[in-house]
């Protein structure tokens, strides 16, 4: 589609009356723009699975809800390797900008994962947990999720958060939170190393709703008599330290998390 160029349009492609008595032309509807506007709502049509009515005037209308009700501009699915995922939608886009929402199918599972729309760069996938903080999202191969970027990640909107009340990441690391009626208790576990001065900050699978939760930790090396220290830091951090009889010891791990 073009704006119109024939005899007698503006500087700025726009129609104009004339002036007959100051020599002015009215614009002439030219056959090639009046193909291009009547093609381009013909393709809406067909779009929308519309036959065009002669004398019928609502029906772009009807087209335009049809694809919104289809998604058929927006559900797209993606491509690439768990948990890189790419999205080439039918439109392309040519920068991210924020509030930009996309419909995808995604083509695999994942704990965790990028997105990379249009080849322009990998964005963090998240969601929201319980308390409104951005996680890993969880993805299902197959999901089909809302997307929208806020001008830092890619956040699924409709995530896979609950099962009937329950959050849950499964995995080496990973945790269950329980349903906000049951208080939102969360279990987490992982496993880290510390070196022979002790660790800071060991990052969890996700955050508490406060410091207020107790750690637990047990040495991986069954032939060691470890004895650890360990105290939050944040909602979702930790230190620790590793001791034997014969002082501080560097040590792999596994670790409990048990609060709110």
């Amino acid at each position: 589609m073009h704006r119109i160029d024939g005899p007698g349009a503006t500087v700025d492609h726009r129609f104009t009356d004339g002036d007959p008595v100051g020599g002015v032309e009215a614009t002439v509807v030219t056959d090639d723009w009046a193909n291009d506007v009547q093609e381009e709502l013909m393709t809406l049509l067909t779009a929308g699975g519309v036959t065009p009515v002669k004398g019928v005037q609502d029906q772009v209308l009807k087209a335009i809800a049809a694809i919104l009700r289809a998604q058929l501009l927006t559900a797209e699915v993606t491509a690439g390797t768990a948990p890189a995922f790419t999205l080439t939608p039918s439109t392309p886009i040519t920068a991210y900008a924020a509030n930009q929402r996309f419909r995808v199918k995604f083509n695999a599972a994942a704990t965790s994962g990028t997105l990379n729309i249009s080849g322009l760069g990998a964005k963090n996938l998240k969601r929201y947990d319980y308390t409104g903080v951005k996680i890993a999202a969880v993805i299902a191969a197959g999901q089909l999720a809302d997307v929208e970027y806020d001008g830092t990640d890619m956040v699924v909107l409709n995530g896979l958060t609950d099962r009937d009340g329950f959050a849950v990441s499964l995995g080496a690391s990973g945790y269950i939170r329980f349903p906000k009626s049951l208080g939102g208790f969360l279990v987490q576990w992982g496993f880290a190393t510390s070196n022979i001065a002790g660790i800071d900050g060991i990052v969890l699978p996700t955050s508490h709703a406060n410091t207020n939760y107790v750690v637990f930790c047990q040495s991986r090396d069954f032939t060691q008599n470890v004895t650890f220290g360990a105290q939050s830091t944040s909602n979702g951090t930790f230190n620790v330290t590793a001791r034997t009889s014969s002082g501080l010891t560097g040590s792999t791990f596994h670790f409990m998390t048990l609060g709110f």
